[in-house]
């Protein structure tokens, strides 16, 4: 794999606008003097190539009777001799103008921005975040690679995040691990980490830092930005192309907006991931005080979850939904912390009084919840996981659809455990005996689609649990 992109073309790869044509940074400004280059009348850029070593005929202006401005690369020269769709003649401007092999407009620029921020919006992982905006380069590019590699700054090398292209299906079909890393003292990927200035390369051969790795396929060119996340370098975004001079200012244009949504995205997944731990911290914390006053009812909540994680999957549940039902599941009984012990491990069955008392966990629950920030859609779940199909649950009636589906699996989880672990007043039922309890009550306590979720898990795995 080529895994390093030249620096050889020019020292400030920012890319600010030039008078003879080149494209500056992605302002509106910019957008629209792009834009104005393609005019009907045949004033546009002569569209559709990008010269490569002697240059290219600026033949294909759009129909008019104006003319276009060709664009050369390697020496510059742009001939005037193609016919316009027009009666005008394309008359070129003697510079290349920076637009490498892969023609790039505004509008196409601004679209392959918009479809990678629609990708990465849902995504919390890093790993996730670099493998969508390397596809979305290559479905756009006929790359040899896209990759994104992270800083490992204890081990003072790059490792590969994510990576498409030729060249990984080349390694893939010969049975090839795509694992690569490098140091951050070699390559122009390492001087781009260290130094956080973009490359551009027009000929691999000629930049000593290009580092070549043994494959019947060879990057001749490429482009290279950094990521920052918080300001700091995080990784490189490392485009690379078989054909020399591939890449010009508008493609790097591009890269550096892609790298800069894709640096604010694992931004949002390290504040993600942070919130996640808290969030993990929580919940063990109030589980351990769940457990130390009432040792059945802890366990009792890590196989609930478990079970409903399972049963959640079965319906097509996903993403955050599924992170918070866990959540809730493990937390659905929290509020038994405020009910009195004599009642939590009383061995008999409770009178009237009592669970009515006891029915107040719920509630309970939900308010010790209430006060940690972003357990919204938990505290909902917990509150509602003893509402029944029928609306004859608590603490609010709630019946049918109205009952958030989280909940409703908790339910189901919840009784089948409970009916298949001993209890101080009842020794419990067989699985076979429970499933059969399950039936019975679908439609009227338990919504029936969550029972058939739940018994299709049973038939197909081995969970966790006492009845299992």
């Amino acid at each position: 794999m080529n895994r390093e992109t030249p620096h050889n073309a020019r020292p400030d790869a920012s890319a600010t606008a030039r008078s003879n044509g080149e494209a500056g940074p992605l302002t509106r400004r910019n957008i629209e003097r792009l834009r104005s280059a393609q005019g009907p009348n045949g004033s546009g850029v002569a569209g559709g190539f990008a010269g490569k070593g002697q240059g290219a005929s600026g033949a294909s202006a759009d129909a008019g009777n104006g003319h276009g401005l060709s664009t050369g690369h390697g020496n510059g020269q742009a001939h005037g001799n193609g016919q316009a769709h027009g009666n005008g003649q394309v008359h070129g401007n003697g510079h290349g103008n920076g637009v490498g092999a892969f023609v790039r407009t505004a509008d196409s620029m601004l679209e392959t921005a918009s479809r990678l921020c629609e990708r990465v919006a849902p995504l919390n992982d890093q790993a996730e975040i670099a493998q969508a905006a390397v596809s979305e380069l290559y479905d756009d590019f006929d790359l040899l690679i896209a990759a994104i590699l992270r800083i490992d700054r204890d081990a003072q090398k790059l490792q590969l995040v994510a990576a498409t292209g030729k060249l990984v299906e080349e390694r893939l079909r010969a049975g090839v691990p795509v694992r690569w890393e490098q140091s951050l003292s070699e390559g122009v990927n390492g001087r781009v980490a260290r130094t956080g200035r973009a490359a551009l390369v027009g000929d691999a051969d000629d930049d000593p830092d290009f580092i070549f790795v043994p494959s019947a396929l060879r990057a001749r060119s490429a482009v290279a930005v950094p990521i920052r996340v918080e300001g700091r370098v995080w990784g490189v975004l490392d485009l690379e192309a078989a054909e020399p001079h591939a890449f010009g200012r508008v493609d790097l244009l591009l890269a550096e907006t892609v790298a800069s949504q894709v640096g604010a995205a694992l931004h949002y997944a390290e504040l993600f991931e942070r919130f996640e731990r808290t969030l993990t911290s929580t919940i063990a914390v109030l589980c351990d005080a769940l457990e130390a006053k009432d040792p059945y009812t802890a366990e009792h909540a890590r196989d609930v979850a478990d079970l409903a994680e399972a049963v959640g999957e079965e319906l097509g549940i996903r993403g955050d939904e599924m992170r918070w039902l866990r959540y809730a599941a493990l937390l659905h009984d929290v509020g038994k912390i405020g009910i009195r012990e004599e009642i939590l491990r009383k061995p008999g069955r409770l009178t009237e009084e009592e669970f009515e008392e006891m029915k107040k966990h719920s509630e309970i629950g939900a308010r010790m919840l209430e006060r940690i920030p972003g357990f919204g859609p938990v505290l909902v779940l917990v509150r509602a996981a003893h509402e029944r199909w029928d609306g004859r649950g608590y603490p609010d009636g709630l019946a049918g659809e109205d009952i958030p589906l989280g909940a409703r699996v908790i339910a189901v989880c919840d009784a089948f455990h409970a009916m298949t672990s001993d209890r101080p007043y009842r020794k419990a039922l067989s699985a076979d005996e429970a499933k059969a309890e399950m039936r019975r009550c679908a439609g009227s306590q338990f919504d029936p689609r969550v029972v058939d979720a739940l018994l299709a898990v049973l038939e197909r795995e081995t969970l966790p649990g006492p009845a299992l």
